[in-house]
């Protein structure tokens, strides 16, 4: 029984002290916007976020990237924000992964200042 108890024991040890705090995240970034970042009133009701990427930054110095079309990675990502869909305006948009937080800014404008734009376009 006492060494079973010991075995047991060396085991717990070992999964405790396996975890790499190297892994740890300690900074993130934005390597690339969301496709969409300039929103439409009446049209656009619903923020996207795809086509970003995340690049973590890991207290071992070194990388990883998380593609924000990806479920799974948005399951861990807190996403803050206070979009008014139906007011004009720069919204920002953080996001959140542990202590680690980056934000970005997105648009919402009017049906009439996408007709004057194309107007001037003409």
């Amino acid at each position: 029984m006492k060494k079973l108890m010991i075995v047991f024991l060396l085991l717990v040890s070992l999964f405790t002290t396996s975890c790499d705090s190297g892994l740890e995240i300690v900074g993130m970034e934005i390597l690339e916007y969301p496709s969409k970042i300039v929103y439409v009133i009446g049209i656009d009701d619903d923020l996207d976020l795809s086509g970003a990427i995340i690049r973590y930054h890991l207290k071992e110095g070194s990388y990883a990237d998380g593609p924000l079309d990806d479920e799974r990675e948005l399951r861990h990502i807190t996403i803050e924000h206070e979009i008014d869909f139906t007011k004009e305006g720069v919204y920002k948009v953080t996001l959140t992964r542990w202590v680690a937080s980056c934000s970005f800014a997105i648009q919402v404008i009017s049906q009439d200042h996408v007709e004057r734009r194309l107007e001037s376009i003409e």
